[in-house]
């Protein structure tokens, strides 16, 4: 009797051993599994990808180009190495500008440039045009604005300037610099060409 009851207690045991084995084998499993769907994976690649949008009158607004396009199921599109070019209504120039990488968000209304952005401009009024290198850009495309709190640096042909942080408005060629502004001018009898 006794070997019986330890029989049966030493096949309880490995039933609820197994039984535990299972199920957590199972719980990994839904862990994976979920971990899986969770992983972001395009809904749409598209390679030289260009966009454009147009005014009531059919003018240009901007214009954006990428390498690689990928849209995801939150309608966020990533770009490869994104250039955007900005025609105000006012013709005065138009403002070019590359990264690295892009974030096009809310209802394409924002655009999150990243790595190694690059803004330049050539107004008709100055010949060499401007330079502004950054890390990171927040461009609003209806308003046409564009901010960053990183460090910026602002070249033209007279002129270099550092500082943290900008706001720049495109259409009315205004520009804005935050905090920590130094800058240095060079007069004309000593630039080299």
């Amino acid at each position: 009797m006794q070997s019986y009851r330890h029989l049966l207690t030493v096949f309880l045991i490995a039933i609820a051993l197994i039984t535990g084995w299972i199920y957590y084998s199972l719980q990994q499993k839904d862990s994976v599994s979920i971990k899986r769907a969770d992983e972001r994976q395009p809904i749409t690649v598209i390679k030289n990808f260009t966009v454009s949008e147009l005014d009531n009158s059919g003018r240009i607004k901007h214009r954006i180009q990428s390498e690689k396009m990928e849209q995801y199921n939150d309608n966020k599109m990533q770009l490869l190495n994104p250039e955007l070019d900005f025609y105000p209504a006012n013709n005065i120039s138009s403002t070019h500008i590359r990264a690295s990488k892009g974030l096009i968000q809310e209802q394409q209304k924002q655009i999150e440039l990243q790595g190694a952005v690059r803004i330049t401009q050539k107004p008709q009024h100055t010949p060499a045009g401007i330079r502004i290198e950054t890390d990171n850009l927040s461009i609003n495309l209806q308003s046409q604005k564009a901010q960053t709190q990183d460090m910026i640096y602002y070249y033209s042909q007279q002129i270099e300037i550092h500082s943290l942080g900008m706001n720049l408005d495109f259409n009315n060629e205004h520009l804005t610099l935050l905090s920590k502004v130094q800058g240095t001018y060079y007069p004309v009898s000593t630039i080299k060409d």
